[in-house]
């Protein structure tokens, strides 16, 4: 690569290396769909038109499944939302390679003439001539890809001037966005004689003994420490985070997720972000992440014992109380002769026979209701 210097006592010398033809395994067709165009979206109107029909075949999908699975839920959207996506954003295009845009003319027009010249020698297998003519049209190919490629890398290097980073950069430039060509760095580690290892064993167990050494995995603790750790005061326990997700949260969740990431079932942050322009689009995401909201309390909740607790016990606050009683499912009592007055009492005789704050929640209780009948006594 000339013009590029690199602060070694070496040439750097980036190469591809031709192993001859090779026979190439045939595979089977893929019938994996192709990717859609995200960057359409950042068309307002094509984000309209895809949350639209987003939210059609939402409200399409829950009149015949009232009451869905999750799992069916979670998968039923995926794949209407990428195949909605295909729709109205087009299929992805083929990413370009820097160096054959900067040239793209001259490489398809002497492509153009070896194809013709292929496919008159293999009209005419015989004919030398023709042969001769053909070979000589895939060597100027070969020399026009060279000269494209040898062009873009001196005006990359004249805008990155040089260095190490305008030679990496090249040759990413080079080899395209789907290269495994990378810059590995290996790092040894000393061991206690100081001692540069040189094998990947040695370096491990060296690296083992550092941290070892740092973070002192076998000291004993010293003795009152459980007494001191019983005596930290427990923060404030923020029992909001246990209430219901809202559609507002959600929205502003959409809003601050970053773009150009893919979620967990593989499915485009971009196409989550644009059903914020629908109402049934945001309901039926509303109802997905709700339901693994409470999927992931109920399984917690199963994993503790139902206790009967009360403040003196636990030494707990009562807005702490009622925390862990919603996070682990703990059993509540409430007092037989209803202590409220006017619309509360109603509701109170509507949910004193709860078992749990959950089920005195599904009975009418509000938010606020059993932190106040706790302080009442």
């Amino acid at each position: 690569m000339p013009g590029i210097g690199v602060e070694s006592d070496h040439i750097a010398v980036f190469m591809k290396i031709r192993t001859g033809r090779m026979m190439r395994k045939q595979q089977p067709r893929s019938t994996r769909s192709r990717t859609a165009n995200i960057a359409a979206l950042q068309d307002p109107d094509k984000v309209k038109v895809y949350a639209e029909k987003v939210g059609a075949n939402m409200v399409e999908w829950k009149r015949a499944h009232p009451l869905p699975e999750l799992n069916e839920h979670a998968l039923y959207l995926r794949t209407m939302m990428s195949k909605v996506a295909l729709e109205v954003c087009g299929k992805q295009g083929r990413t370009i390679d820097g160096w054959f845009a900067a040239r793209a003319a001259q490489i398809v027009e002497a492509q153009a003439v070896r194809n013709e010249s292929v496919a008159a020698s293999m009209a005419a297998p015989q004919n030398e001539a023709l042969r001769r003519v053909m070979h000589n049209d895939r060597k100027v190919v070969r020399q026009v890809v060279a000269k494209a490629k040898l062009v873009y890398v001196e005006e990359l290097v004249q805008k990155l001037g040089a260095g190490q980073q305008a030679y990496w950069q090249a040759v990413k430039a080079l080899t395209g966005t789907t290269s495994r060509v990378k810059k590995v760095e290996k790092t040894m580690f000393k061991n206690a004689e100081g001692v540069l290892m040189t094998e990947k064993g040695g370096s491990a167990a060296a690296a083992a003994a550092h941290f070892t050494r740092v973070y002192n995995i076998n000291r004993d603790r010293p003795a009152g420490s459980d007494e001191a750790i019983e005596r930290v005061r427990q923060r404030s326990v923020y029992t909001e985070l246990d209430d219901p997700i809202t559609e507002n949260e959600l929205r502003a969740a959409l809003k601050k997720a970053k773009s150009n990431k893919s979620t967990s079932n593989m499915v485009p942050v971009e196409l989550y972000k644009a059903c914020a322009e629908d109402t049934e689009a945001m309901r039926g995401l509303l109802l997905l992440v709700s339901g693994v909201f409470e999927s992931g309390r109920r399984s917690t909740s199963a994993k503790v014992p139902a206790l009967h607790v009360t403040t003196a016990s636990l030494k707990l606050s009562g807005k702490e109380l009622l925390a862990g009683a919603r996070k682990n499912n703990w059993t509540v009592a409430w007092q037989k002769e209803n202590p409220k007055a006017g619309a509360s009492k109603e509701r109170y005789d509507l949910y004193k026979g709860a078992k749990t704050l959950a089920e005195a929640k599904t009975l009418g209780a509000r938010v606020g209701d059993p932190l106040h009948v706790l302080r009442m006594g």
